[in-house]
């Protein structure tokens, strides 16, 4: 007599019940997402208004969260430091950049006029 698996989530083959991957929770995913992007916009926000002592400390905090890995507080913490004349500390966070997104032009653009 065969078993009716209907109830069992997986499916049958070979008379072997596997389990089928349940996809990650993208909501999590997706929070982490939104909150990057708003941190970025407050970044923006202060790069604008030329609140450079706040914005650091902005960007300082979202890469100690991000370990590194947000390409735009990067860029951003690039762009201050050339401003203030530190074109050599400048090029190594627009290098990061490139590192991080490659494909993005503007990443070697900096480079190029930190040279």
């Amino acid at each position: 007599m065969a078993m009716n698996h209907s109830s069992l989530n997986g499916c049958v083959s070979s008379g072997r019940v596997s389990a089928v991957p349940r996809p990650t929770n993208t909501l999590d995913r997706d929070a982490e997402m939104f909150a990057i992007a708003a941190r970025n916009w407050l970044i923006h926000q202060r790069y604008v208004r030329k609140e450079f002592d706040i914005c650091k400390l902005l960007i300082e905090e979202e890469l100690q969260k991000t370990n590194g890995y947000n390409e735009y507080a990067n860029y951003v913490l690039g762009l201050i430091l050339r401003h203030e004349g530190k074109i050599q500390e400048s090029m190594e966070y627009f290098k990061k950049c490139h590192s991080l997104n490659p494909r993005n032009i503007e990443n070697i653009k900096q480079v190029a006029r930190s040279l």
